[in-house]
């Protein structure tokens, strides 16, 4: 086995003005265990050195250390686990409703867009009658209601509007003959109320 030395720097009283001899031989002393120059036997010397190291004691050497925590993995406490899952739900569920809210209002903006179109159409229509025209107000009222196509009728003071019915006809009762799907259909749409 390998030995290795240890170097000491150690601190002389001596100060360098008193004794500079002294201190130069120390300094040379130690430079000489530093010396670079390698000849053929130091440096077969060192490989034998290191040829003589067993790296096996290393690795059979085993290292106990007392007072030491084993982590096994990260666990996480069951509070935690419902704040976390609680907190993902929640904001999947608000992503969705903004995603949603943006596809309704995008369709209602599209609905504004086409009332506001018709409201233009009939105020041009007005404007049309109006300028061409220059009845009483009476008159164009009923130009206006002639050129309505549809059952519209005047409200009257208290806020009902009277509809007429519309006329029914009454339907045969035909007996037509079926398969045996439509039966099963019908016995179906019975059990559920249909």
């Amino acid at each position: 086995m390998a030995s290795y030395k240890r170097v000491m720097l150690t601190e002389r009283e001596t100060p360098v003005a008193q004794n500079p001899q002294a201190v130069q031989n120390d300094v040379n002393a130690q430079l000489n265990k530093f010396d670079t120059t390698y000849t053929s036997k130091k440096l077969n010397d060192l490989y034998n050195q290191f040829d003589s190291i067993t790296f096996n004691d290393v690795n059979n050497a085993t290292i106990v250390k007392e007072n030491v925590m084993v982590q096994t993995g990260a666990q996480v406490s069951f509070k935690t686990a419902v704040y976390l899952t609680t907190a993902v739900i929640v904001t999947l569920l608000l992503a969705f409703l903004a995603i949603y809210n943006i596809f309704v209002i995008n369709g209602l903006n599209s609905n504004i867009q086409l009332l506001q179109e018709d409201v233009a159409v009939a105020e041009a229509q007005f404007n049309n009658l109006n300028n061409q025209n220059n009845l009483t107000e009476e008159e164009l009222k009923q130009l206006i209601k002639n050129s309505l196509k549809g059952n519209y009728d005047d409200i009257t003071d208290n806020g009902f509007a009277s509809v007429a019915l519309l006329e029914t006809n009454p339907t045969g009762n035909y007996d037509i003959d079926t398969n045996w799907f439509d039966q099963f259909c019908t016995f179906l749409s019975n059990l559920f109320g249909g």
